[in-house]
């Protein structure tokens, strides 16, 4: 009697399965987002871009006062070797084809004159970035051919003038990008393209040289 009195007043506790169900939940959940993870880098190993940002003449005072003008951007990105599946152990697996079209402009009206400057940049090259999937923030560099088909007007006292340049030169671009998920990203890029010393454009007298800041806003495919 004693033994079940005992007994009735010290229970032993039921086994919880509120606790361990939950600890293997949020397990699965890991492992399905890390497995999210990397089957976005292995997989879809190709990359679209948008750029916005400011780009900047180096020869600024000849192209004053038109010398910053709003930078706008697309950007391809396709494997080296072809789409497959990556490994770390191929250094190929770390470079892109990198395909970039952007568009500058700006326009200026003052009591004596309008002067207005467009750009359209073609640009063909390779970009680097580590292909690790467990790297969220991701730098890359890139650098190739670029094209610029420029084309200048200036309107003085109702006389006006116009201009076109085709430009080539090299072009590098570094920066960072961030992965807050699987198959988007956002970042910063600095890009220097080079002008054309013996082909300025002539009516304002400026080599279209410069160098933009720009963010950056891109999904994996």
């Amino acid at each position: 009697m004693l033994a079940l009195c005992s007994a009735c007043r010290s229970p032993t506790p039921a086994p919880s399965i509120v606790g361990p169900n939950a600890s293997t939940r949020e397990t699965d959940q890991r492992v399905d987002r890390a497995l999210e993870w990397a089957e976005a880098e292995l997989r879809h190993t190709s990359a679209f871009e948008t750029l916005i940002g400011a780009r900047s003449f180096d020869d600024g005072a000849r192209w004053e006062p038109i010398d910053d003008q709003l930078d706008l951007g697309i950007g391809l990105q396709v494997p080296f070797l072809g789409d497959r599946t990556v490994t770390l152990e191929r250094p190929t697996d770390w470079l892109s084809w990198d395909l970039g079209l952007a568009y500058a402009f700006d326009r200026s009206e003052r009591t004596s004159a309008t002067v207005e400057s467009q750009i359209v940049d073609l640009s063909v090259g390779l970009l680097a970035q580590p292909p690790d999937p467990r790297i969220r923030l991701k730098p890359f560099v890139g650098a190739g051919w670029n094209t610029g088909f420029a084309r200048a007007e200036v309107d003085v006292g109702g006389g006006r003038e116009r201009e076109r340049d085709v430009v080539g030169g090299p072009y590098a671009r570094a920066g960072l990008r961030f992965f807050w998920e699987p198959r988007r990203f956002f970042g910063a890029e600095v890009r220097w393209r080079a002008g054309d010393d013996e082909n300025p454009v002539d009516l304002i007298g400026a080599r279209i040289e410069s160098t933009s800041l720009s963010v950056v806003f891109g999904t994996t495919f």
